[in-house]
């Protein structure tokens, strides 16, 4: 009886011990999993790098009615994309181990539609399906006017319902069209310009005008003067000076 109790014992003592063993080790594995706030804050970080971008798909699918095509850059592994709207959930491919951050398709959005995108961390971080980033991004309306024969025509570069994302409604072609006219004439009115009147020139602007326009020769006349009027005042200088010693003569005399 005391042996069976004594087995007993071991056999309880043996199954508390393993027990406290898988426990431990299952705490040390929750530990190594926390997501903690440093590795939290640079995922968040990362995520704000995502960006995302659009291309235009110039085949309409049905009468006037165009996609864009939505891509992301900076995305790896770390993260998984949620579209909130259509609750579709997007995972950057990882083949062999190698992180691609290449631009990634999406998928294919009707123009001017806004997009509500939600940026989680993976299962390849510690941080597990917690909400990083949302990502509102905003489609261009596409307007399929910009495509006609008018809006190729260089003096029309400037027309906005010529823009391929216009942001207004253009509702017919005639209304196209009658902005087209109003829009030419506004532009013809502004390149005419009024002609000033002629103002005519005093002798002395037409001097200075001549003097500039001529410099070299106007130098060189004016250099001419100065050696001329030198030459003049040297000359009466003298005439007086011989009158002088004339007179001076006459007096001695």
């Amino acid at each position: 009886m005391v042996k069976n109790k004594k087995m007993l014992f071991i056999i309880v003592a043996f199954i508390m011990l393993l027990s406290f063993n898988v426990v431990y080790a299952a705490e040390e594995d929750d530990i190594d999993g926390i997501c903690s706030s440093e590795e939290l804050t640079r995922l968040k970080r990362e995520a704000r790098q995502i960006e995302f971008s659009h291309t235009f798909d110039n085949e309409p699918s049905g009468y006037r009615v165009y996609y864009m095509f939505v891509s992301v850059n900076n995305f790896d592994e770390k993260f998984y994309i949620e579209d909130q709207d259509e609750k579709r959930f997007y995972y950057m491919p990882n083949e062999d181990g190698e992180e691609d951050s290449s631009s990634y398709y999406l998928g294919m959005y009707l123009n001017g539609r806004g997009l509500t995108f939600k940026i989680y961390a993976s299962d390849a971080t510690d941080c597990t399906s917690q909400l990083l980033y949302t990502k509102k991004y905003q489609l261009p309306h596409y307007n399929d006017y910009s495509t006609r024969e008018e809006c190729k025509l260089k003096e029309n570069k400037d027309f906005e319902l010529c823009d391929i994302y216009y942001g207004g409604r253009v509702e017919n072609d005639e209304e196209f069209e009658t902005a087209l006219k109003e829009y030419q004439a506004e532009k013809a009115k502004q390149e005419v310009k009024p002609k000033e009147e002629k103002k005519e020139e005093s002798w002395q602007e037409k001097f200075i005008k001549l003097y500039t326009d001529n410099l070299a020769i106007s130098i060189l006349i004016t250099i001419g003067v100065v050696i001329l009027i030198i030459w003049i005042i040297y000359i009466i200088i003298k005439k007086i000076k011989n009158q002088k010693n004339k007179i001076k003569i006459d007096l001695e005399v």
